[in-house]
């Protein structure tokens, strides 16, 4: 089953555990099947879980890196 093609503006996140995430704003779709991708913030926990003593949010405005662009599974 395919996924849903990602629309310009969506939010979409990774993560690589339980204590961080990175947030990415689709800038562009291409109709090659390609999506543009933006970090625009990340959470990271700090501290002993399972209650972390920090959580640091970075702001959805702020952009981080340079956008990046991936083959989209919806294709």
């Amino acid at each position: 089953m395919k996924s849903p093609a990602p629309q310009i503006g969506q939010i979409v996140y990774s993560s690589n555990g339980a204590k961080s995430y990175n947030f990415y704003k689709v800038i562009k779709v291409s109709k090659s099947g390609y999506v543009t991708y933006q970090q625009v913030a990340e959470k990271k926990e700090f501290g002993e879980t399972p209650y972390p003593s920090i959580v640091a949010i970075m702001p959805i405005e702020e952009k981080i890196g340079k956008p990046f662009k991936i083959k989209s599974k919806s294709q």
